[in-house]
């Protein structure tokens, strides 16, 4: 008997504005229309994102058998990234009185709903009096605990990275997961390329305010273009699932170094998988190019740790 399927708290993606276009297009769509949209939109869509993983541990194992297995993706906060300008941004505080105005009624609405009128009318007068040297430190703890409680889940364009393998996937010791992201379009859709630049995005206390969140999320700097990543986010959501169609993973790549017990620890995973009806997974395996620094995936057979022939 199969062990019972593990609870998980998933959410349902709330679309940014930008992306609610062509995400109702897709709705209306057939099956034929939905690959021409993705024809259409491939500059902006790419067609498969990757997950690179390491085996470090038991929370390691537990979270590639909820991906490969259950189809679930895990939700992680800002405040635990590597990279420590992560929601890092340049707060101003700008705007007409007027809209100043509506926005400390907003805030005083928000943090003062119990109070009579009165009271909430004194709250929002010494707002107006405050200096912006103070509302630029309400802004930013505002953003730190955003930076706590938003979600997302990143993914990388290129399972040839060298660099990935070795940063993100032990040393080449780990698996890099490939997901098909017209498969489950309706949440893979939502992964957004990440905006690589050398300034900080401005955040306006005033104006906007809300509305730059997402824009934070995906701001980063050059150096990290190496990564080509995309990213889901979701505000307030940190530590929870998104659950993806199970045929939306369509492969998983062996690093250059895997050791044996691991290709077998993820084999087993895959079979767990296909007990539960999920479609199978193809395998593949990274190798050292002979004369050049590059690596080369070849189609494995999952019987043998040799490559077998053809490339991803």
């Amino acid at each position: 008997m199969s062990p019972a399927r593990p609870v998980f708290d998933c959410i349902t993606l709330e679309t940014p504005n930008s992306l609610r276009p062509l995400m109702q297009e897709w709705r209306e769509s057939t099956p034929l229309q939905q690959r021409r949209i993705g024809l259409r939109n491939r500059e902006q869509l790419s067609r498969f994102l990757y997950k690179y993983r390491g085996f470090g541990g038991d929370y390691a194992e537990r979270n590639l058998r909820d991906m490969i297995v259950h189809s679930v993706l895990r939700l992680s906060s800002p405040s635990t990234f590597n990279d420590p300008y992560e929601m890092c941004v340049h707060v101003v505080v700008e705007g007409t009185q007027e809209q100043r105005l509506e926005r400390f009624r907003q805030i005083a609405a928000e943090r003062t709903a119990s109070l009579p009128a009165a009271q909430q009318a004194a709250v929002v007068q010494r707002l107006m009096e405050r200096p912006d040297a103070e509302h630029v430190k309400q802004c930013q703890a505002s953003l730190t605990g955003i930076r706590q409680r938003a979600g997302v889940y990143c993914f990388a364009g290129d399972p040839r990275s060298v660099l990935m393998w070795s940063h993100y996937a032990e040393n080449h010791q780990g698996v890099c997961l490939q997901f098909e992201r017209l498969k489950d379009f309706l949440t893979l859709g939502h992964a957004v390329r990440v905006d690589y630049r050398h300034d900080l995005p401005v955040s306006n206390w005033i104006v906007g305010f809300y509305e730059s969140i997402r824009a934070i999320l995906l701001a980063k700097h050059p150096s990290w273009q190496y990564e080509d990543e995309r990213r889901i986010t979701s505000i307030d959501n940190a530590n929870r699932y998104l659950q993806l169609r199970p045929d939306a993973l369509t492969g998983i790549i062996f690093g250059c170094r895997i050791q044996r017990d691991r290709m077998q620890f993820i084999d087993r995973l895959l079979a767990e998988r296909e007990a539960l009806g999920a479609p199978r997974v193809e395998t593949y395996l990274a190798t050292q190019h002979k004369t050049k620094y590059k690596l080369v995936i070849s189609k494995r057979d999952r019987a043998s740790t040799a490559p077998a022939r053809g490339l991803l």
